[in-house]
């Protein structure tokens, strides 16, 4: 009896355990649940992100995290309507790319009167959008005003965001960021820009492909700019201090671009100068290049907003007009947020093409430009207006500070309306002093050229004006700048007309038998189709013999050369005169003139000297000889090019040798030689383009040297891997895995309890039973 009570005893023990047990695997599920429910919560305080508006006046915020399964809720601060009330706001998702239901503007509302808002919107799924938000993801979700309700202020606000879950199959996202030329550009070129470290000697390393004209004989001139967001969040773009790149392509008569952090040019038709910017570009459009970077992007800092412009089609004829613009660069292993600015307003023209056209042809000093066109529309419907740089004499005149923009040659920034792309603003000009621009801005003739494209992302490519097309003058009448450059099927014996040329030592005497007494005309010689601007006369008037006298400046190179008559006055500006033979031998300043050949031996110039006398100013407006020094480039104009004519650079001393630095993987190459003479015969031309094309062109890194690149990024990453793989690892000790295998543990003992329990009392309860019948037999 005293056993049954034991056993009795022991069965309630038992059944209090059970259920105390079962209290504690209550419990530590009943709080695992709660730990681990809210984690994608809305409500989480570690789950929201606030951002500010691109110009700092309103705010923005939602989840890091949301779920395909419910909606995304946010709310805004001081959205607010300049006139009254609050301001209407539009929803787009990932830059506009994603439509729901149908619409890429997910949804709009207004905000408050007193700016604030609430809304819940919708994720996109395989139910209502053709580009659901998958687990593992990462969008954007962007909040615009500024056109949907008068007084609404142009804002941008953008949420970065992530998609709850683990993605399928993740995806390997690329190092490198690679854009696209605009598809209404003819045929697609691509560049490709590897991550960026920053460092002392940090350069950036760009690889392209189809950059070719429109015959695709040649590869195009393609400029490259390097953006970043200014202090005030303005986009803006590095300028070099030095010229030579401005130079050439002042020599080519386009507008000088300080902007232009690399210019590629075909090869044969320069030499290679690396430390400031100038390449080749290969005859199918290919460079691989590694430049050395802004010094403020070296020093700058981890996630810094930069990106890479391409653009092409403005400084070679025969040219297709091209632009690329890169997402974010990596710096330091972090890219920047996009910073979009997009337009809601659709604009609207019948114009078929942009035109311009200055209104006040003939003004005085003091006077301000009144321009004026129409058809400036970006393409795309809803993208409104681009903005629009003015340069003036292609860019020959600047600004003596950057307070409008990094590049000073940009004279004035106007924007067409929005809605009709209709182009009306007034310019203020120079006043004709240092003080106001430089150089000083004479009175004469001048030009317009107008561009836009590079100055916002998704704006119209598009150049219009120079010479011919945007005149104006200031003034009595006088031409400035250079002549247009002439190509060698013009220079024939037939163009001659007569035009007889004299040397006595240094003072040359050309008579212009076609032109009349007092008529504005300028003397330049020619190397082949190459102008040698800075050893000709500038912009003179014929005596009343009609002819003209200059001395040649004391770096003149020996050789033979087509010295050209061209006539400086408004109605046939740049119409060829006539030309003549002119030969300088080695002692020019000591000598009587020679007769040779037309295309006679070239000799390089021996000295750097300048006389002050002769010596011109850098804007090269000036009337006297010389318009730039002997150590410039001077490289062929696009009439050599399509005469294929390899004519070397013709310096004074010996080109600078530039320290090439490299991405890991990518060899370096020797680009410099010494300078050539700068005179040849055509035949000679043609067969030194093909040395030139050898000896000049960096060759193009092997086509394992991109992959070997990234593979060593991909070690890298890997090792970044195994070091978040430690930060998971460390991560499981977490209060809700510890929760867990807690309830695991009790669920186990539980298990094993009531397992093992009754078996064994089973058996004490045998034994219990069968004791008094052993003893009942012993007895």
């Amino acid at each position: 009896m005293m056993n049954i009570g034991i056993s009795r005893t022991s069965a309630r023990s038992r059944t209090h355990i059970r259920r105390l047990l079962s209290l504690l695997l209550a419990a530590v599920l009943a709080l695992a649940a709660c730990l681990i429910l809210p984690s994608a919560s809305a409500d989480d305080a570690s789950n929201r992100q606030t951002v500010t508006t691109n110009e700092k006046t309103a705010e923005v915020s939602g989840p890091l995290t949301v779920d395909v399964a419910g909606t995304i809720h946010v709310e805004g601060r001081d959205w607010k309507n300049s006139l009254a009330g609050g301001a209407r706001i539009a929803v787009k998702y990932d830059k506009g790319t994603v439509a729901v239901n149908g619409e890429s503007v997910v949804t709009q509302f207004e905000a408050r009167t007193d700016g604030t808002f609430s809304a819940e919107l919708p994720v996109p799924t395989q139910a209502n959008s053709d580009k659901p938000w998958l687990p593992g993801t990462k969008h954007t979700i962007h909040f615009l005003s500024g056109s949907l309700k008068e007084g609404d202020l142009p804002r941008n606000a953008v949420l970065k965001v992530s998609v709850a879950g683990q993605a399928e199959s993740p995806a390997q996202t690329p190092s490198w960021v690679s854009a696209t030329s605009t598809v209404n550009s003819g045929s697609p070129a691509t560049i490709d820009v590897a991550p960026f470290t920053t460092g002392k000697d940090a350069a950036l390393h760009l690889i392209g492909k189809g950059w070719k004209t429109a015959d695709g004989r040649s590869g195009s001139i393609v400029s490259i700019k390097v953006n970043y967001q200014t202090p005030t969040g303005k986009i803006d773009q590095y300028a070099r201090e030095d010229q030579v790149i401005s130079d050439h392509l002042a020599s080519l008569g386009k507008s000088k671009d300080p902007t232009s952090w690399v210019l590629l040019v075909p090869k044969g038709t320069a030499t290679q100068d690396p430390e400031h910017g100038l390449y080749t570009i290969d005859q199918t459009g290919s460079f691989d290049i590694t430049v050395k970077a802004p010094e403020e992007l070296r020093h700058g800092k981890p996630g810094q907003y930069v990106t890479i412009t391409a653009q092409s089609g403005r400084n070679l004829e025969g040219d297709v007009q091209r632009r690329a613009v890169t997402d974010p660069i990596p710096v330091d292993g972090e890219a920047a947020q996009p910073i979009q600015d997009i337009s809601e307003v659709r604009c609207s023209t019948q114009a078929p093409q942009p035109t311009a056209r200055v209104e006040n042809q003939f003004m005085q000093r003091g006077d301000k430009l009144h321009l004026v066109g129409e058809g400036w529309c970006n393409p795309g419907g809803r993208t409104g207006a681009p903005k629009v740089a003015v340069k003036l004499d292609e860019g020959e005149i600047s600004h003596p500070d950057t307070a409008l923009h990094s590049n000073r040659s940009i004279w004035a920034l106007v924007d067409p309306d929005p809605a009709t792309g209709v182009l009306d603003a007034w310019i203020e000009l120079p006043d004709g002093t240092t003080t106001t621009s430089v150089p000083e801005f004479p009175e004469g003739a001048h030009s317009l050229r107008l561009l836009s494209g590079s100055l916002r992302h998704g704006d119209l490519s598009m150049t219009f004006g120079g010479r011919g097309t945007l005149d104006f003058t200031v003034g009595e009448y006088r031409p400035n700048g250079m002549a247009p450059a002439l190509g060698l099927d013009e220079l024939t014996e037939d163009s001659r007309h007569d035009v007889r040329v004299n040397r006595d030592g240094p003072r040359i005497t050309v008579e212009v038998p076609g032109a009349r007494p007092g008529q504005w005309v300028r003397a330049t010689p020619y190397a082949e189709a190459a102008p040698r601007n800075q050893w000709g006369s500038g912009w003179v008037r014929l005596d009343d013999h009609r002819s003209l006298s200059y001395d040649l400046p004391d770096d003149a190179a020996a050789g033979d050369y087509r010295l050209v008559v061209q006539n400086g006055e408004r109605e046939d500006f740049g119409t060829l005169l006539g030309w003549g033979q002119l030969t300088i031998p080695e002692n020019a300043r000591g000598s009587r003139a020679e007769v040779g050949p037309a295309h006679g031996r070239g000799a390089q110039g021996t000295s750097a000297r300048r006389s002050a006398a002769h010596a011109a100013p850098a804007s090269g407006l000036n009337t006297g000889s010389g318009q730039t020094s002997a150590a410039r480039a001077v490289p062929a104009s696009p009439a050599a090019v399509r005469e294929m004519t390899s004519l070397g650079r013709v310096r004074s001393r010996a080109p600078h040798r530039a320290r090439v630095l490299r991405a890991p993987g990518v060899p370096v190459y020797p680009w410099v030689r010494a300078a050539r003479h700068p005179v040849h015969r055509v035949v000679a031309s043609l067969r030194d383009a093909e040395k030139d094309a050898h000896h000049h062109a960096r060759p193009l890194a092997s086509p394992s040297a991109r992959s070997q690149a990234l593979d060593s990024e991909s070690d890298s990453q890997g090792t970044n891997a195994g070091r978040e793989e430690a930060k998971v690892t460390l991560k499981i000790l977490t209060w809700n895995n510890v929760l867990l295998a807690l309830a695991g543990a009790l669920l186990l003992a539980m298990v094993l309890y009531l397992t093992h329990k009754p078996h064994q009392a089973a058996s004490q309860a045998s034994e219990a039973s069968a004791t008094p019948e052993a003893e009942a037999s012993d007895d």
